[in-house]
């Protein structure tokens, strides 16, 4: 998929009505680099933790974003869970961790739907 392709397709989702975790990494992905592409890339090959989510710099930032999209969060740690049959044991603060998973999880599912990941 080309770049303006994959930016007219993030666009359409960043301007859903409905607030969610694919919205804000629509969001983001829009914002990281020329090539979005980069930003889905990146977060398979490294993780969220890196920087690579740009408003993910301080711990208030995860904090806000877990606050946001709480129920959201364990409802994807929920069906992961349910996918791979037994529980996820997160490490540290759990508002970050369970933050980094559900966001590198779906912006994972996203790049696959719009075929930029295998």
């Amino acid at each position: 998929m080309n770049s303006a392709s994959l930016k007219k397709k993030l666009t359409r989702i960043s301007n859903e009505s409905e607030e969610g975790i694919r919205k804000y990494i629509a969001n983001d992905a829009l914002n990281y680099d020329d090539n979005p592409k980069q930003f889905f890339t990146d977060i398979q090959d490294t993780n969220a933790s890196t920087g690579i989510a740009n408003y993910f710099i301080f711990h208030s930032d995860i904090e806000n974003f877990y606050n946001t999209y709480k129920l959201e969060i364990h409802s994807t740690l929920k069906k992961y869970q349910a996918t791979i049959g037994k529980p996820i044991v997160l490490k540290g603060y759990e508002y970050m961790s369970a933050s980094y998973f559900a966001l590198e999880l779906i912006a994972e599912q996203m790049g696959k739907e719009l075929q930029i990941l295998n």
